[in-house]
């Protein structure tokens, strides 16, 4: 007989300078793992230690302009939940194809660890990044999701946003589109 191992307890809370660490391997080893096979290793390379070394993280962290939000794997009694996945916001940022009319903030990064993907941790992430933006009175809430990604931009679908447009991303020597999303509060 097979027993089931329980789906961990996931919670979401701010950032800390002390999650530094955790979000930087995280980031690492999520955007490799997504795009890994698209690119060239020198770019690859290049990419991340510009975007996800300890230093340009935490300067991240203490610009006032962004938030993050940690989901932390919750043992019971335990003093030190892991961190499994975190989400940037940023305010201030902007695309041709989004309504110049209304508020609006960016889910800029969200990554969830490969091995915790379906046990909740992104819808968890999502809902508080929209409580955020809510809170802060913007009136909607976008994000640029790789046209490849089918899987996230469905989620994303079934979280109430829609495709408004693309955008180029660009990574040394190549040039991706994101495909934008859109959801309004």
């Amino acid at each position: 007989m097979t027993v089931a191992t329980p789906a961990p307890r996931v919670i979401i809370v701010p950032a800390t300078i002390a999650d530094v660490a955790g979000i930087t391997i995280i980031g690492r080893e999520t955007f490799k793992a997504s795009f890994g096979h698209s690119m060239g290793p020198e770019d690859m390379q290049t990419y991340l230690d510009s975007n996800y070394v300890p230093e340009v993280i935490e300067s991240d962290m203490l610009n006032p302009s962004n938030t993050f939000i940690v989901a932390r794997e919750q043992h019971l009694g335990a003093q030190d939940d892991r961190v499994i996945g975190f989400l940037q916001l940023k305010r201030g940022t902007t695309e041709p194809c989004l309504p110049t009319d209304i508020p609006l903030i960016e889910i800029h990064r969200i990554y969830i660890m490969v091995q915790f993907h379906g046990h909740g941790a992104g819808k968890l992430l999502v809902e508080e990044a929209h409580r955020v933006g809510q809170e802060e009175n913007f009136a909607g809430i976008w994000l640029g999701v790789w046209e490849e990604n089918i899987r996230a931009e469905q989620f994303y679908r079934r979280q109430g946003y829609e495709r408004v447009g693309h955008h180029s991303f660009v990574i040394g020597s190549k040039v991706d589109r994101d495909n934008v999303l859109l959801k309004r509060f």
